[in-house]
């Protein structure tokens, strides 16, 4: 998936999670973009919603599985890099992915939500 940094520094940006690198660089476009693979880091970087989001508009793919407790939920997102207590990370993860939220969901209501989106 291509990622953009929104903030654009003359030499661009490098960003190193769980070891790998990645350089978000001008295009020929002058947008500044690295090709990342790995879902969690994706997750990592879309929740960061001041400094990055989807070149190609596309939707974070996670793998679906039965999800019967808000625990599980939460594990869920736990093995894509997002801390399901961290209210700021969850919503820009559903801002990036379209998930609909109220101004008052809590962290748990986010974390359904998510779950019920991306699932």
């Amino acid at each position: 998936m291509k990622i953009e940094s929104i903030i654009k520094r003359k030499e661009g940006t490098t960003v190193t999670l769980d070891g790998e690198t990645y350089h978000f660089k001008p295009n020929k476009q002058g947008d500044h973009v690295a090709e990342v693979d790995e879902p969690e880091h994706i997750a990592v970087l879309l929740a960061i919603v001041e400094g990055y989001r989807s070149y190609d508009n596309e939707e974070l793919k996670v793998e679906s599985k039965p999800i019967d407790t808000l625990e599980d939920a939460k594990k869920w997102l736990k093995q894509y890099g997002v801390n399901p207590r961290d209210d700021k990370a969850l919503r820009g993860l559903a801002k990036s992915n379209d998930v609909k939220l109220a101004p008052r969901d809590k962290a748990d209501a986010i974390v359904q939500k998510l779950f019920e989106a991306l699932a």
